[in-house]
């Protein structure tokens, strides 16, 4: 119901929503329900959940810039934080970018 409602506010304001996984965490790469994120993409994915509610969806999990930014963890990533960097924003958006999701 959540994606519903969040289509249909996209909807009432002239645009479409658009789901997009970047994929830091690679999928099957800890103890099932260690990421209950991850569950959910792949759940998503096998059962088509976001084509069914007409929503966008993409995830960038096997693009070369996130298979990069996965094999760096250090230099991607704000110390202490873990989460992305500036250089690791620019590889975020460059995957983006080439997915042409963004047009």
């Amino acid at each position: 119901l959540f994606f519903k409602h969040l289509s249909d506010v996209a909807s009432s304001c002239g645009t479409q929503l658009k789901i997009v996984y970047i994929g830091v965490q690679e999928k099957n790469s800890a103890p099932a329900g260690f990421y209950p994120t991850l569950n959910f993409i792949e759940y998503a994915g096998e059962s088509n959940f976001f084509t069914r509610l007409q929503v966008s969806f993409l995830d960038l999990s096997e693009t070369r810039q996130m298979k990069k930014y996965r094999e760096s963890l250090d230099t991607f990533t704000i110390v202490g934080d873990g989460h992305p960097n500036e250089l690791g924003a620019q590889l975020i958006f460059e995957a983006l970018d080439e997915s042409n999701i963004l047009e």
